[in-house]
């Protein structure tokens, strides 16, 4: 399936778009690289800078291509530029670290990032937020100790906006809630993966969830190249923000029975204790400006029956 669209095609192939991405090492970030090297997008080497914690190098294309340590790398140089910020200490990083070292560790990514974007010549910006920005009535966190995770992801949304408005950048920001899809890392903290392990190794899917919890799903892939039209579309007046959202809300019950069909001819059981009670965990994104960028481009949503199998598929891989 061709993920990118042609706006993007066409900059990367004859525009001469050159490529940035921090967080090369994260989900996002090698789901992106894969798709360019599937895809036969990559820019040459001149045009394509991967930034990460650490220096090493990948394999892309058949290439090998270096990954830079973000702090005090080289800033980019000429333009034009996609920059995909997806370098971000992740939620679990709060349970090791203080609040205040949480908020300054990401607070020194962002700062490294902008340093590096500063003399890019027409600069474009992709920065991946969460739904974690959102509280309680879907309000934006305000307590950075109550939620450090999403506090920062709101501070930095309000950071990057006023710093691309002050220079006339285009920037889209997707506050992302679930995804699937191949690169899918962390496996056993997120219930899709976690579900197909556990499918596989024991054949009993357990969901432990006593109330109910619902999610919706879309293709990291489809995210990507979402992703990369709109930023290439977005002027520079305003910053471009929207949640993610898929094609079907689902309790953790239907993914379960989602998982299991993708499986199938494998026997796959069910558990749950039950009765449910409790307060309901709805984290699902408002996707009409997301389906509407989909629509705009031609393409729709990939159901959850894609993203079980392409889930599946990489981890039988992986």
């Amino acid at each position: 399936m061709d993920w990118f669209g042609p706006a993007f095609r066409s900059a990367v192939a004859q525009g001469g778009l050159s490529i940035a991405v921090t967080g090369a090492g994260s989900w996002l970030g090698q789901s992106f690289l894969s798709m360019l090297a599937a895809e036969g997008l990559l820019p040459e080497p001149a045009r394509l800078r991967l930034f990460a914690s650490s220096s090493r190098a990948v394999q892309l294309g058949g290439r090998t291509v270096p990954v830079e340590r973000l702090e005090r790398a080289p800033a980019l140089e000429g333009g034009p530029w996609l920059l995909l910020h997806f370098a971000f200490l992740g939620k679990e990083r709060t349970e090791h670290l203080s609040t205040a070292d949480f908020i300054a560790a990401n607070a020194g990514i962002l700062r490294e990032t902008l340093r590096i974007a500063e003399p890019a010549r027409d600069l474009r910006m992709v920065f991946s937020s969460s739904g974690a920005a959102y509280g309680r009535d879907r309000r934006l966190v305000e307590d950075p100790d109550a939620n450090p995770y999403g506090w920062c992801k709101v501070t930095q949304e309000a950071d990057l906006t006023a710093w691309c408005a002050a220079r006339g950048v285009p920037l889209v920001i997707p506050r992302i809630f679930s995804i699937g899809g191949d690169w899918v890392n962390k496996t056993e903290s997120y219930a899709l993966s976690s579900f197909i392990l556990a499918a596989r190794r024991e054949g009993v899917i357990r969901i432990m969830a006593r109330k109910p919890v619902f999610r919706s799903f879309v293709h990291v892939a489809e995210l990507n190249g979402l992703l990369c039209e709109a930023a290439l579309a977005q002027a520079g007046e305003a910053a471009l923000v929207f949640d993610t959202a898929g094609r079907e809300t689902l309790e953790m019950a239907d993914l379960a029975d989602a998982v299991a069909g993708a499986l199938r001819p494998a026997e796959i059981r069910i558990e749950r204790a039950g009765p449910l009670e409790g307060e309901t965990d709805y984290y699902v994104g408002e996707g009409r400006v997301y389906r509407s960028i989909l629509a705009r481009n031609g393409c729709r949503v990939v159901g959850i029956e894609r993203i079980v199998a392409d889930t599946a598929a990489f981890l039988n891989r992986a």
